[in-house]
């Protein structure tokens, strides 16, 4: 092989290899956008990690899961944007939604998938803070809306409880109340006036009322009608007093 041959094949081959080389160093491409129904997220395992798609009722969603089960996704769907949170046992846990695009919730689950402490937003302003019990009673919230903050906490049943309510404008109040809602002892504060109800059955029991500048009044309610009343200066003589415990037992 002449010499000319061998130079020629050197310059040859040394351009295939520094084309190669610069091949090989070259920037990678950008595309604008790049239009799929699917991607699919993989690791250096070859395990799905990650993905992006749309449901089987056609709803677009995002998901990210941990090693384990461990999610999260994010979906939008006909009941409005939502994220969910999976724990390592892939059971749901936390939820965050936005029903009909405009009342914001968040859930809290607890190992049996049972929903145990809801917090919610409405688009007329105010919020609720709710404690839910293993058999989805209501037993305890804390929120305010409409010029009246709010508190309650119940008992197993579904009314009796302990209920606060404070008003914008117009004092504050505390009811105790049985298992049919129907107030035992009622607490009412307004400006310089405090009036306190106590009663076993509706309108019958005993009523309470004290105001600044303004003589105390006590009276023994029967029916709605006072069959008994006391006031300062003129008490009632004990032989004119009914039994209590008759009339409000």
């Amino acid at each position: 092989m002449s010499k000319v041959l061998k130079f020629g094949m050197a310059i040859c081959i040394g351009l295939v290899v520094a084309m190669l080389a610069v091949k090989s160093n070259s920037t990678q491409q950008y595309y604008d956008s790049i239009i799929a129904k699917q991607f699919i997220l993989i690791d250096d395992n070859k395990q799905a990690r990650g993905g992006m798609g749309f449901t089987k009722e056609g709803w677009p969603f995002v998901t990210l899961k941990g090693e384990g089960k461990e999610t999260i996704r994010l979906i939008v769907s006909k009941a409005g944007p939502s994220l969910e949170i999976e724990d390592k046992n892939g059971k749901l846990r936390t939820g965050i939604v936005v029903v009909k695009g405009e009342t914001p919730r968040i859930f809290l689950w607890d190992a049996n998938q049972k929903s145990r402490v809801v917090l919610s937003g409405s688009s007329e302003g105010g919020g609720n803070l709710m404690f839910v019990d293993e058999n989805g009673g209501h037993r305890a919230s804390i929120g305010y809306k409409n010029g009246k903050a709010s508190l309650a906490i119940k008992g197993a049943d579904k009314y009796s409880g302990a209920y606060i309510t404070a008003y914008d404008n117009d004092g504050v109040q505390v009811n105790i109340a049985d298992s049919n809602l129907r107030p035992n002892l009622t607490l009412r504060s307004k400006d310089n006036e405090l009036a306190m109800v106590m009663a076993a059955q509706k309108r019958t029991g005993l009523f309470y009322r004290a105001a600044r500048g303004d003589v105390p009044n006590l009276a023994i309610i029967k029916g709605g009608e006072p069959i008994w009343k006391a006031l300062p200066g003129a008490p009632a003589p004990a032989s004119d007093l009914p039994d209590i415990v008759d009339l409000i037992k």
